[in-house]
């Protein structure tokens, strides 16, 4: 299981609010969060007053200047890997976001570094709430990326779901279609939920 660090961070990147032309600003990094060989930056974002917007570089990007803007589809299709690896366990990973998602997932108070720090560190490093320590060397066979990142990418897109939409269901959704068998589960639905999660947030 990957040590996860939270720093603050100089990075900064261009926001605009979702279906309008221009009017572009640019914003510093609240937090960044180093897990393993993978950067993941957390952005004021704009959609609301305390939307947060994630950036990440990995090892598969060798241009440290350019980010890419992580989706629930990018989320959906490393699970579908993973699943297609050992179902059993992405089960079990699966489980505990629903559970995140139906009781823990609650809008930010505020889209700073303390609050993100906070949120991060409740979940990933003062406990083992998605349970890595025993599923993540399995499961990190899979897929691009590590189950840190996975779980920490998890808990930053449903808190930001939450945060623009107190009553948003689509996450949970993708988790309810996910969790079941896999010669039942509906590929086509779920990642067309996904991709339209992705243009409206």
């Amino acid at each position: 299981m990957e040590n996860i660090q939270i720093i603050r961070s100089d990075e900064t990147t261009l926001v605009k609010k979702p279906n309008t032309e221009g009017n572009k600003r640019r914003v510093t990094a609240a937090a960044e969060i180093l897990i393993g060989r993978y950067q993941l930056f957390v952005f004021p974002g704009a959609i609301s007053e305390h939307d947060i917007l994630m950036k990440y570089n990995g090892p598969y990007n060798p241009d440290t200047h350019y980010k890419r803007t992580p989706k629930h589809l990018h989320w959906l299709i490393d699970l579908l890997l993973k699943k297609q690896g050992n179902p059993n366990i992405t089960d079990v990973f699966l489980k505990r976001c629903k559970s995140f998602w139906e009781a823990e997932a609650l809008p930010l108070e505020d889209n700073d570094y303390d609050h993100v720090k906070r949120l991060v560190d409740s979940y990933l490093n003062s406990q083992d709430y998605f349970g890595l320590e025993a599923n993540s060397s399995e499961l990190n066979k899979y897929g691009e990326f590590p189950m840190t990142f996975v779980a920490a990418l998890f808990v930053l897109l449903a808190t930001e779901e939450k945060t623009n939409m107190k009553d948003a269901y689509m996450f949970g959704q993708i988790i309810d279609e996910l969790l079941k068998p896999s010669n039942e589960l509906d590929i086509s639905k779920v990642v067309s939920t996904a991709a339209f999660r992705g243009k409206i947030m």
